[in-house]
């Protein structure tokens, strides 16, 4: 029995110590979003996977927010994409620092309209995990000078990829 209990000593004291950062990873939120087009020949018959919707009258197309988050040393650099209408999407990247645990920030300057003029703002963009397999992301409005219209650079659920 002794011998059993230093063999274990000595392989956690020769190995070297990893543990994997939870909040590594890529995190999808998968949704279907609308496209305009004309007709049902219009939207049909790419190789993007839309199909017609006859009771709506829309063209329907399968996306994925993502985001993505990597570790580099005590830093972190997050990317995030989202779509909205019509395929209008948002695409934001900076490096983010942690708040607290599973919870990430990243601020850059941004622009925000307000009473008939764009005002710089600070853009800040919060990644909370809910657990370790799931995250959110919600942004403030000077983060929409990264987006197009009909889109936000918020998610309310993306789960692990």
């Amino acid at each position: 029995m002794k011998k059993l209990f230093i063999l274990l000593l000595l392989s956690q004291l020769l190995t070297p110590a990893f543990a994997a950062d939870f909040m590594e990873g890529t995190f999808l939120n998968k949704k279907i979003t609308n496209v305009v087009v004309p007709t049902q020949d219009d939207c049909e018959g790419g190789d993007d996977g839309a199909r017609w919707d006859a009771e709506s009258e829309n063209c329907l197309v399968d996306i994925a927010d993502a985001v993505k988050i990597k570790k580099n040393e005590d830093k972190y650099s997050v990317e995030v994409i989202t779509w909205g209408g019509n395929l209008h999407s948002c695409a934001f990247e900076n490096e983010a620092e942690k708040i607290a645990e599973g919870h990430l920030q990243a601020k850059t300057e941004g622009s925000e309209w307000v009473d008939g003029d764009w005002q710089d703002k600070e853009c800040v963009v919060d990644i909370k995990f809910k657990d370790q397999n799931t995250l959110s992301v919600e942004a403030n409005w000077a983060c929409q000078v990264f987006c197009g219209m009909r889109a936000e650079l918020s998610i309310e659920e993306a789960k692990r990829n």
